[in-house]
């Protein structure tokens, strides 16, 4: 990829809480090198580490100690510098309730470990898309940095 389409399209950042140095790698290995990838190990260094530097995506370990992935996402959720990143929780549970609970707490989706890494790819790639699109769809015509649509440069659409 050359340089001037990087700089237009940063690469994206990719956020990941687990109190796994293992599962940490593994997730590293398998986003590497289409996406910078930092990490937190616990809820409170996740949520410092969100507020800062607004990563595009978190994948978040649901079983740590200390502020379980739940409450993470719930205060992430709850905070207007960090509601709109999108988060997946990865986990080993893959019973219902912990789903709806994570669903309630504001995640996106559910990756179960041992983690895939072709499903890791696309769920990550799918939700960096809605969050991009979603953007564009927040961004009132003639204040976005994206080329216009033809609906913006007529004043309407359809």
């Amino acid at each position: 990829m050359d340089d001037t389409v990087r700089t237009q399209h940063p690469i994206p950042t990719v956020l990941i809480v687990d109190d796994s140095r293992v599962n940490v790698e593994i997730l590293r290995q398998i986003l590497s090198p289409e996406h910078q990838t930092f990490r937190a190990c616990d809820g409170q260094q996740a949520l410092d580490l969100a507020r800062a530097y607004a990563p595009d995506i978190i994948l978040l370990d649901v079983e740590m100690p200390g502020m379980n992935g739940y409450q993470v996402c719930s205060l992430l959720k709850s905070d207007a510098r960090t509601y709109y990143i999108p988060v997946i929780f990865v986990t080993g549970m893959e019973d219902k309730e912990s789903y709806e609970k994570g669903l309630e707490a504001g995640a996106v989706g559910f990756l179960t470990k041992p983690v895939s890494p072709s499903v890791v790819r696309s769920q990550v790639f799918i939700h960096l898309g809605l969050a991009h699109a979603k953007t564009l769809l927040a961004t009132p015509c003639g204040e976005s940095a994206e080329p216009e649509a033809p609906a913006c440069r007529h004043g309407h659409v359809g």
